[in-house]
């Protein structure tokens, strides 16, 4: 009995530091969305910088493919990775790890009743009661795989590699912004589940005006 809870500490630890990676990477890219956002509101907003630019092609094109790219790595599945993914199927191998004994034991010297635990741990047990049912979080890895299963073509087709054969559903900003809110919802989920909190919003509060460059000329007028 030592030996199996040891493993299962040892095994819980683990899944929580790798939310905690999961956490900085979807942060990550939450944070490149909410910017790049931003900075086409000015760019809306100016008329006078409406204009065609080389700096506008690649500043989309560096945005799409660093949101492509790190979708990408969280539905990859080599167990040597750290991903979403890799951290359900690793959930799924060993469900009886997150039992609804050990949830529930978390919340009792808190002001959570335990009706309530139990509750919250009922959309994780489905038929199997008394720990995770591993058939939940399959369905979680399908959907995250369907949403991003064109993102994954595009990389493997003309990011990482120029595939010889045409390509011919390319990624739309839709696709990138439905596939990142769906992983920022299931990793709320998880992280409430086994690490016990979540904060409500993956977009960190930032400490000064980052658009404060954008109110100064970049070239200013020559005075000759």
């Amino acid at each position: 009995m030592r030996v199996t809870v040891g493993k299962n500490k040892n095994k819980l630890t683990k899944w929580d530091e790798w939310l905690d990676q999961i956490d900085k990477d979807i942060t990550a890219l939450s944070v490149a969305r909410h910017i790049y956002s931003e900075v086409k509101e000015i760019i809306d907003a100016n008329p006078k910088i409406q204009i065609a630019s080389s700096f506008y092609d690649y500043m989309t094109y560096t945005y799409a493919t660093y949101m492509v790219m790190g979708i990408r790595r969280q539905i990859d599945a080599d167990r040597r990775s750290i991903s979403f993914v890799s951290l359900l199927e690793e959930i799924i191998r060993d469900p009886q790890i997150l039992t609804r004994d050990w949830y529930v034991a978390r919340y009792r010297d808190t002001v959570l009743s335990e009706k309530t635990a139990h509750r919250g741990f009922d959309q994780f047990s489905g038929e199997v009661k008394t720990h995770v049912d591993p058939a939940i979080v399959c369905e979680d890895i399908r959907q995250i795989k369907d949403k991003a299963e064109n993102l994954r073509k595009f990389v493997n087709k003309r990011v990482a590699h120029h595939d010889r054969s045409e390509f011919k559903s390319l990624p739309t900003y839709k696709e990138i912004d439905n596939c990142l809110k769906f992983m920022e919802e299931l990793l709320r989920k998880y992280r409430r589940f086994i690490h016990g909190s979540c904060p409500s919003s993956f977009l960190p509060t930032c400490q000064y005006d980052w658009k404060k460059i954008f109110r100064e000329p970049w070239i200013p007028k020559s005075t000759n």
